[in-house]
């Protein structure tokens, strides 16, 4: 059988039971009646839902499973899988680290995700505070891992005294998050914005300025670079995007 098979003990006549049980019950989770065949969406299977009777029955034949059911079913398969687990890890313990940066993260579960979310009571462990999870001020204080690619904008942590800047905000996207803002902005009030000489100089000078703005190079407390200096030629004139070329 090999040893991964032996491992496993997905094959013997012991285990077989718990796994046929495992396969009704993840079948029906998943909207596809191992009775009949029906497939739906997996919604339409739930009956009675968060209550003593919740289950899962097809909308075809009402071949039907008690939540009790599933979750004793489920109990009986666990140290099956449980054992394909230990050959998984064993697998990637000598495959190695994947070269994605975000493969290595330390990850958060769902359950627990949203207990640190929204229990008051619920902390970080150090750990996860170390790998860069974080409640972000760009994000409205939503929970993330500022390691993940995924989330290259956030610089929170690149302001604490405590960890260095994890990303740096390049010039191109500085200028793209500006333009937008502004072009919201505009739009929202039908507004435009023109460059005007107030000088008192010569007339060629006269309508001839640009509109150029500058965003300052932002550094956190050991000096590295958070996000970089830029500077943004919005021209002489810079029109509420709604705005027809013909209009005044």
């Amino acid at each position: 059988m090999g040893r991964i098979g032996d491992d496993c003990q997905l094959d013997v006549e012991m285990a077989e039971q718990a796994r046929a049980l495992h396969r009704v019950v993840r079948a029906m989770h998943d909207g596809h009646c191992p009775s009949c065949g029906h497939l739906d969406d997996a919604s339409n299977f739930i009956v009675d839902r968060d209550t003593n009777v919740e289950s899962h029955s097809c909308p075809n034949c009402k071949f039907r499973i008690f939540r009790q059911e599933s979750e004793a079913a489920l109990a009986e398969f666990r140290p099956y899988l449980k054992k394909s687990v230990d050959v998984f890890e064993a697998w990637r313990k000598e495959r190695g680290p994947l070269e994605h940066p975000a493969a290595n993260l330390v990850s958060i579960d769902g359950e627990r995700y949203e207990n640190i979310m929204w229990n008051e009571t619920e902390e970080l462990r150090q750990d996860e505070i170390d790998a860069g999870w974080h409640f972000c001020n760009e994000m409205d204080g939503l929970l993330i891992n500022a390691n993940d690619p995924a989330n290259s904008f956030c610089g929170c942590l690149a302001t604490s005294e405590d960890h260095a800047p994890l990303v740096t905000i390049r010039k191109e996207f500085v200028e793209e998050e500006f333009r937008d803002n502004l072009n919201y902005l505009l739009a929202k009030n039908g507004a435009k914005i023109e460059a005007e000489c107030r000088c008192q100089c010569e007339s060629e000078h006269v309508g001839g300025g640009r509109i150029v703005v500058t965003i300052p190079a932002y550094r956190s407390k050991g000096g590295l670079c958070v996000r970089e200096r830029c500077e943004i030629d919005l021209g002489p004139v810079v029109r509420n995007p709604k705005e027809q070329p013909n209009e005044r």
